[in-house]
Formats: C-alpha cells, sequence, structure tokens
C-alpha cells in the first residue's frame, strides 16, 4: 500500500445523522474511531442511523473505541451522536 492509497478525516457530530465525510472511493474498508474525550456514545450506519439501529461506539479517557466498515465510499456511512459535540475520526484504505 502506497500513501496515495489511503486518506484520513476528522468530524463533529450531534444528534442529527451526516455523512461520515464527502464522497471518496475506499478501496478496501474505513475505519472509525470515537475520540477517547466524547463524554456521549457515537452510532454508525446508513442513512437512516440512529440510537437504535446503529452500531454503538464508546469513548472513554482511557481508550476510545473503533468499528471497520468495508464499503466502498465514505459517503454511505452515517454517523450521530447521543449528545452534541462528539468528535471521531476516520481512516479510508
Amino acid at each position: 500500500m502506497t500513501v496515495e492509497e489511503f486518506a484520513t478525516g476528522q468530524g463533529t457530530v450531534g444528534q442529527t445523522p451526516q455523512p461520515l465525510g464527502h464522497s471518496r472511493r475506499a478501496l478496501k474498508y474505513i475505519r472509525i474511531r470515537a475520540a477517547s474525550g466524547n463524554s456521549g456514545l457515537l452510532y454508525v450506519g446508513p442513512s437512516t442511523v440512529g440510537a437504535a439501529s446503529g452500531y454503538a461506539l464508546i469513548a472513554s479517557d482511557a481508550a476510545a473505541e473503533s468499528v471497520t466498515v468495508e464499503v466502498d465510499d465514505v459517503a454511505k456511512v452515517w454517523i450521530v451522536a447521543s449528545q452534541a459535540d462528539q468528535e471521531y475520526s476516520y481512516l479510508v484504505v
């Protein structure tokens, strides 16, 4: 793998679902990580993601949780939080 084949990004999300990032081709997968300082939960899923339907990512002071999603475009992955101003980062490979 070369540097040209992956990208990174960061964002902040609240209680309104939003795409993880702008449309960007993924060759293999996207790894999403909750920021360790978050006080709420993040939920990852399709555009209809919510607390009842999303995959929950928990953050703590010790270590933040992450999930890997095999998908071909960053914009197909959506994220929402249990409260305002929750941060995340992602790696596109």
